[in-house]
């Protein structure tokens, strides 16, 4: 996966999941080893999110499912804004 974005000129980024909750526990093991194998930077949001969110449950940030709600997107992506920097397109 890494080397065909590079190949390809495309910059490219994992997000790990923002909650913790259920299945998302398990999809942040893969994405991270999908990113540490394939040499990706990572961002670690349930890092970010832990602070804010020192339970699985964070009804201020999440719905009962684990999708965040506006406060949690607006985490996301400011998170993710901090990261890429000037990486966009020009």
């Amino acid at each position: 996966m890494g080397s065909v974005t590079r190949h390809r000129f495309i910059c490219s980024i994992c997000i790990g999941c923002s909650s913790q909750k259920d299945f998302y526990a398990y999809a942040n093991g893969v994405i991270k080893a999908a990113a540490r194998e394939n040499g990706i930077p990572l961002i670690h949001l349930e890092s970010i999110f832990k602070p804010l969110c020192p339970t699985v449950e964070c009804p201020a940030s999440f719905f009962d499912d684990g999708h965040p709600k506006a406060p949690g997107y607006r985490i996301v992506a400011e998170s993710v804004l901090e990261r890429i920097g000037g990486q966009g397109p020009s």
